[in-house]
């Protein structure tokens, strides 16, 4: 249902790649990308690789590092041949994403191919972030995985799921007053999805016994290893370990790693959007190489990000085609995700920051003698679309609230009190963190990411917000620099920040976008296999660099 007939609005400016200055040909941008990358890669490994440089601010919060050599031979070839999938498939599907369309509209075999391509791009992605998971040595590598989950110290979801054995509505209903406690770590900043998560993963493997048996028989050497010390473990332990367990533990190892990997979907569609398909399917592949992915495996953190792009799609989907269905969908997705965290609160503030920076590239110009009405301009905030989104996110609440007597208002806003107090029992020094927590973000991008957000950030600011997709890439690294000052996150910035990570690849779209146009077939797979090794490079040296669940010390 659209909301008018009238064709896509700005379309062709949101599909076609941005004109090059002839101070920056794309041999030139290329150029400057590789050398970029090449330098912030090297950086970064040395950092890593110097134990005098802590990784924090010491006295507070520092990422303890891994002192062994951790790094395993085999699971690195594996992780290298899937790199080189990764390169095979980019570049034979490239093709496939061409901007010579019909009617603005991709040929129905291309469309096919696209799709295939992108559901080749998912299982490679899901694949890749394990294999890299996989390369340090023992409980740092896959072993150690299931032990994240397991431990109440790191969470205590899966454990309150396991071990609650009242019906969900009753569990529901006495869910504001668990939250009333407040506990400042876990549960008392967090709504109730992540514990319904477990609680369906539980009920699957409760119901169909042939899945846990499926699940158990194709579990690897080394998942088997930490779940066999777990087993013994827990013989000492208040609670008995048995093939449910398991098999949830798994079962949540692999849905977590395979959500993270599905982002690349509204990754790619999302940058089609705004520049072109092919700079939406080059930026595609570095995604799975984002350093942070890996190392947090399987966190539930890595759920957040295919929520807050599938709402960002949905939202320039509806302003876009004029559609209140999309509105709704990025309303009912946003609810999803701040069924699980907060931290998602973050999403609907870039949209709105887009929607105020790209009015004058939607209505018009904003001053001077043709500057729009204030009618159009208030018509341009699109009130009637963000009527509906929000319709998407209140009416979720209002059914949970009559169906399992759960004010899910309330206990968002008890979930904001009890995560403020963390710092009344955690002290930071907020000047500290200023500097801290944009370079561990970077690090968390990994390099290539991190360059090409600063290059697109640069030409952006130099057109003068000429398109949504420039106001795009301003919008994103504007409100997360209002994050970041406000001090919401001193320490873990490289975890914590992970759910906006797929945005900022989405803003290095931009770059591409422009360096790949005029490009040469041979010039382009250079540079963009230049950036896609540096990316791998320091996605393996923080596995295997960096302790990211404290594992020396699990056991004490």
């Amino acid at each position: 249902m659209s909301a008018s007939n009238r064709p896509a609005e700005s379309s062709s400016l949101e599909t076609q790649a941005p004109e090059t200055s002839r101070e920056e040909t794309p041999s030139r941008l290329g150029w400057l990308l590789a050398v970029g990358v090449l330098a912030t890669t090297l950086l970064q490994v040395i950092v890593l690789n110097l134990p005098a440089i802590p990784l924090g601010v010491p006295g507070e919060w520092t990422w303890p590092r891994i002192e062994e050599d951790s790094l395993q031979v085999i699971e690195l070839i594996v992780a290298l041949v899937l790199l080189a999938a990764i390169g095979g498939l980019t570049f034979w599907g490239l093709r496939f994403f061409s901007t010579d369309e019909k009617d603005g509209k991709p040929q129905t075999d291309d469309r096919i191919m696209r799709v295939a391509c992108l559901a080749g791009m998912v299982v490679l992605s899901f694949f890749m972030i394990g294999a890299i998971r996989a390369v340090p040595i023992g409980i740092h590598g896959t072993t150690g995985t299931t032990w994240v989950t397991y431990y109440p110290r790191m969470s205590g979801y899966y454990t309150e799921a396991m071990k609650d054995p009242r019906p969900v509505g009753e569990f529901l209903a006495g869910y504001e007053e668990v939250v009333r406690e407040g506990d400042f770590l876990h549960q008392g900043t967090h709504p109730p999805g992540l514990i319904l998560y477990f609680r369906g993963l539980k009920g699957l493997c409760t119901s169909f016994p042939a899945l846990t048996s499926s699940i158990l028989a194709m579990e690897s050497p080394a998942l088997s290893d930490g779940l066999e010390i777990l087993d013994q473990l827990s013989v000492a332990g208040p609670f008995t370990f048995g093939r449910l367990d398991r098999a949830v533990l798994v079962l949540n190892l692999w849905v977590t790693e395979f959500l993270a990997a599905l982002t690349v979907v509204p990754l790619t569609l999302l940058i089609g959007r705004f520049w072109s398909p092919r700079a939406g399917w080059l930026s595609a592949g570095f995604w799975p190489l984002v350093p942070a992915l890996a190392l947090f495996l399987p966190k539930s953190d890595l759920l957040l990000p295919l929520f807050g792009m599938a709402t960002v799609l949905f939202w320039i989907l509806a302003v876009q085609k004029r559609s209140y269905v999309f509105a709704f969908l990025a309303g009912c997705v946003l609810w999803f995700g701040l069924m699980i965290s907060l931290a998602l609160l973050v999403v609907p503030v870039i949209l709105a920051a887009f929607m105020l920076l790209s009015l004058p590239a939607r209505i018009g110009p904003m001053t001077g003698a043709e500057r729009v009405s204030f009618g159009k301009l208030v018509s341009g905030l699109s009130p009637a679309f963000i009527l509906t989104a929000g319709a998407g996110v209140v009416l979720p609440c209002l059914l949970l609230w009559g169906v399992a007597d759960l004010n899910l208002f309330t206990v968002w806003w008890l979930n904001l009190e009890n995560h403020a107090a963390f710092y009344d029992h955690n002290p930071r020094t907020w000047w500290k963190w200023l500097g801290v927590n944009p370079v561990e973000f970077a690090f968390g991008l990994g390099p290539a990411v991190s360059v090409l957000v600063v290059g697109s950030l640069v030409q952006a600011v130099r057109s003068r917000l000429r398109s949504q997709a420039d106001a795009f890439v301003l919008a994103v690294p504007g409100v997360w620099a209002l994050l970041w000052l406000s001090g919401k996150n001193m320490g873990e910035a490289a975890r914590l920040w992970i759910f906006l990570m797929p945005l900022f690849v989405a803003c290095g779209g931009l770059l591409i976008a422009r360096w790949q146009e005029g490009s040469e077939t041979r010039s382009l797979a250079r540079t963009w296999g230049i950036c896609l090794l540096c990316q791998f490079i320091v996605a393996v040296a923080t596995v295997t660099g960096i302790d990211g669940f404290d594992f020396s010390t699990f056991l004490r």
